[in-house]
């Protein structure tokens, strides 16, 4: 396995994955007594790191990187002629599938939800670009403003083709 560029966590260290190994080093800025170095073994739950917003979704990447491994599985055992071990990798395969499906309807109908939330809100107006440009004080200036772009999850989800601002009040 190739070195992974180093990743910064929210809590001043790097991780950097080596073959086996997860090592963290404490950021360069800390204090040299309390900058360590720790290596821990491979099996770390690299799954929890960074932090995902969604829980299905990075269920669902974990559940579709075991499925991809176990499709690279069966080709070989076709060609062995392994009847046995061919018929327990389709049945994990069909249960993999099944689970993903079952997250992917889970997912969105969390989307769904926020979306029909949005939409009780009482006010909601495309974003002009001077808006877009300074969105850090548009947002100050508006209070409860949720803004959905049309390229994220909730803004496929919504149908939107501009990105909209969504608040109880006029702004």
């Amino acid at each position: 396995m190739n070195a992974h560029p180093m990743k910064t966590s929210p809590n001043y260290c790097r991780v950097a994955i080596h073959g086996d190994q997860v090592r963290m080093n404490a950021h360069p800025t800390l204090h040299a007594a309390k900058r360590r170095r720790f290596v821990y073994p491979f099996p770390v739950f690299l799954n929890e790191f960074p932090p995902m917003k969604e829980k299905e979704k990075a269920e669902i990447k974990l559940l579709s990187d075991q499925l991809d491994a176990l499709n690279r599985k069966e080709a070989p055992l076709l060609a062995s002629g392994d009847a046995e071990k061919l018929g327990e990798l389709l049945r994990e395969k069909e249960k993999l599938e099944l689970e993903i499906e079952r997250l992917r309807g889970v997912r969105t109908e969390k989307l769904s939800k926020e979306a029909q939330q949005l939409q009780k809100l009482g006010f909601s107006r495309e974003i002009t670009k001077k808006e877009q440009a300074n969105m850090g004080a548009f947002k100050k200036s508006v209070r409860g403003l949720v803004v959905v772009h049309p390229m994220t999850a909730l803004g496929r989800e919504m149908g939107l083709k501009v990105m909209t601002g969504y608040a109880k009040q006029p702004f």
